[in-house]
């Protein structure tokens, strides 16, 4: 599934981009820009409570930024494939991200031009995701995975 949302083989280019949504698709589609802001809102709501649960002994990258809207969550592990296996275990779709590629100038991507900050995020970084449809007890249920992840020896960095 992941494959299939990120584009199509260069091959299929024209063919792919030229496709029709379904009709299926296509009412989700409306329904969400329909409920856009209260879903949105909803999700920085749940968002923020996931962070504020998490607290300072989890690295959420980006914490301090002003703005956020938490559809994926990044946090810090020193056992990223762990963590993502014992959120999954849950339900919840966490991934690593591992399209991600820290690069500080240059192209293609030269590792020794790469600040060993972003190596390290790129490295160790795990999504959780947020969905306004989620409540309150996902978000505790999710983050408190992650804390018992991370104390029982996964380790915060």
């Amino acid at each position: 599934l992941h494959e299939t949302t990120r584009g199509f083989p260069d091959a299929d280019l024209l063919q792919g981009i030229r496709r029709r949504p379904s009709a299926p698709l296509l009412a989700l589609l409306e329904r969400r820009l329909r409920q856009g802001s209260r879903r949105l809102a909803r999700r920085r709501v749940l968002g923020q409570a996931l962070v504020d649960r998490l607290g300072e002994g989890v690295t959420v990258a980006g914490r301090r930024q002003e703005a956020h809207q938490h559809w994926l969550t990044p946090v810090l592990s020193r056992d990223p494939d762990g963590l993502v296996d014992a959120i999954r275990r849950l339900g919840y779709d966490a991934t690593r991200g591992r399209s991600l590629v820290a690069v500080r100038g240059g192209s293609p991507p030269d590792p020794e031009r790469v600040g060993p900050e972003a190596r390290r995020i790129v490295e160790q970084v795990v999504f959780l995701p947020v969905d306004g449809d989620m409540g309150e007890a996902d978000v505790r249920r999710m983050a408190d995975a992650v804390l018992g992840f991370e104390g029982a020896g996964g380790g915060a960095p």
